[in-house]
């Protein structure tokens, strides 16, 4: 999970109290920030809680916190909140010295406990306290106390949000004074907006692998606001390692007698690409290949005469004729280099359409194929 976060919300108390409730509140309540401590203590009510100012759509994350009660009889409770605040949707991750650490799930102002694997009957939060530690990725939700996983269960209801702290008595305390500290509080995660403008960044690089990868992880926590405000990242374009450019003659003529040899060729990488979704082939100029940068990053198969295609004559000028191809036939490339261009034709030929048979039937294009695609 960790690997894929792309934020971190650790905040040093002392320097970034600002961003936790802080002050009196109805209770009565103090919240202060302590040296490296957060410490709310309560008189009298029941639960008091506190918001953390981090991303709202927060997705698959790991959450770390230590624990420990000051002052309190017998039978506290601490709660980690994911999703929304009461009474909204929103998940509870107990730690509890009267029932243990049930997960809860509270879905119109409705409380459940979720069927879990594990659990403890009880928590110790005084003395040296102890550390909660939360997993979740995609369904998959586990607890952790002290390292030790205590509780997982799998659900998959509440798909984003953001992040609260809980406490209070049991149920035979109300009214009593409670003081818990909090430190080590740390947060790794996916935001959801971080995650889609990251998105649009690999777009602009043509890498659509990661395009993909992170619009599925929003679209599947969040369809209805994906489709809408990011709907340009719904379709797949090309991606610079793995579409295949063919390149041929920019002239009126040179299109008109290439248009069948490079649609044929471009199904033939599009068949051996099916199931991968940035492996195919679209046909391009060489004008409009030369005239951006990143376009001649792409693997390439350029066609048509060195006299027609500006992109045919500089692979025939960088790299070495194929020995293995028959005198009527040239191809150009550096495979063995793992180079990823390769130029062929048939001299004084304007349609590349036997050159591309050659190139299909001879297993050259499987090679290219395999040095292009290796590294995906």
């Amino acid at each position: 999970m960790r690997a894929r976060a792309n934020f971190c919300w650790a905040p040093d108390l002392p320097r970034d109290g600002g961003l936790l409730e802080t002050g009196e509140a109805p209770g009565p309540v103090l919240r202060a920030v302590e040296g490296d401590r957060y410490v709310v203590t309560k008189v009298g009510g029941g639960f008091v809680g506190a918001t953390l100012w981090t991303p709202e759509k927060v997705t698959d994350f790991v959450f770390e916190v230590h624990v420990t009660k000051l002052a309190g009889p017998d039978g506290c409770a601490v709660c980690v909140n994911y999703g929304q605040w009461w009474p909204r949707d929103h998940y509870g991750f107990w730690c509890s010295e009267e029932w243990g650490t049930p997960i809860s799930r509270v879905l119109e102002g409705e409380r459940t406990v979720l069927p879990a694997q594990g659990g403890v009957p009880q928590v110790n939060l005084g003395d040296e306290g102890v550390t909660l530690k939360v997993v979740r990725r995609g369904a998959a939700i586990h607890v952790f106390i002290n390292g030790s996983r205590v509780a997982s269960a799998e659900d998959f209801t509440i798909r984003l949000g953001m992040f609260g702290l809980v406490f209070g008595p049991g149920e035979e305390m109300l009214g009593e004074r409670i003081q818990v500290a909090f430190s080590g509080l740390r947060i790794e995660g996916v935001d959801l907006d971080l995650a889609l403008n990251k998105a649009r960044e690999h777009r602009s690089r043509f890498e659509e692998r990661e395009v993909r990868q992170l619009f599925d992880h929003a679209d599947r926590h969040w369809p209805g606001y994906v489709r809408e405000d990011f709907a340009d990242l719904a379709v797949t374009r090309p991606d610079r390692r793995d579409t295949v450019l063919v390149v041929v003659g920019s002239a009126f003529w040179d299109q008109v007698a290439s248009r069948g040899a490079a649609a044929r060729l471009r199904e033939e990488i599009n068949k051996r690409g099916a199931g991968h979704a940035t492996r195919w082939a679209m046909v391009v100029t060489d004008t409009g290949a030369l005239a951006d940068e990143l376009a001649m990053s792409f693997p390439l198969i350029s066609l048509c005469v060195p006299e027609s295609n500006q992109v045919t004559a500089r692979i025939a000028a960088e790299s070495a004729r194929d020995p293995t191809t028959p005198r009527w036939l040239h191809a150009h490339h550096n495979l063995e280099k793992a180079g990823k261009r390769l130029a062929i034709w048939q001299p004084g030929q304007a349609d590349p359409a036997r050159a591309v048979e050659r190139l299909i039937s001879s297993g050259l294009l499987d090679r290219f194929l395999e040095v292009v695609w290796a590294e995906g």
